[in-house]
């Protein structure tokens, strides 16, 4: 797993959501994964001519409690790709910096979690920098088009730069 730093532009995203909690998720019934089916049943996005298929986004935001409480999850994609209509929610996500944790090459069913759970260890050993709790977003580009063969960006927004 590969840790970079960087600080992004201003984006929109537009698409559905659903509250949760990490106790909800690690349960019998998680929602994510039925909030991502819904998402790729309803195919709520568009290419525009001379596009290649949009980067997809996962975006956590509405913490309550940190990690300990409920959150909202967007699953959509840039606001430019998805039409305004019934059930449709867009984010303006600010410019922020955020440490970026890229997963293993694997079945996203797996290494999305994998990349989670090591986020969450590391964020419990270091004491100098602390996550905002106001965006996190999953990022899935061109190599996760293979969902068995993917790699996945995870962006934690953090209160302050680091320093390397």
């Amino acid at each position: 797993m590969e840790l970079q730093w960087v600080t992004v532009d201003a984006f929109d995203v537009r698409g559905i959501s659903v509250t949760t909690d990490n106790a909800c998720e690690m349960g019998a019934e998680p929602k994510i994964p039925h909030l991502w089916e819904r998402f790729h049943n309803r195919k709520i996005w568009t290419i525009n001519a001379g596009d290649t298929a949009p980067v997809v986004y996962g975006v956590y935001h509405r913490y309550e409690e940190g990690v300990n409480g409920s959150y909202r999850v967007l699953a959509g994609c840039p606001s430019d790709h998805v039409k305004m209509a019934e059930g449709i929610e867009e984010l303006h996500i600010p410019v922020s910096t955020y440490a970026v944790f890229t997963s293993n090459k694997g079945p996203i069913s797996r290494v999305v979690p994998e990349t989670w759970m090591k986020i969450w260890e590391w964020f419990q050993q270091t004491d100098q920098i602390h996550r905002s709790f106001l965006y996190d977003f999953e990022r899935y580009d061109g190599r996760a088009c293979n969902p068995e063969q993917a790699i996945v960006e995870i962006y934690i927004g953090v209160d302050q730069p680091a320093v390397l």
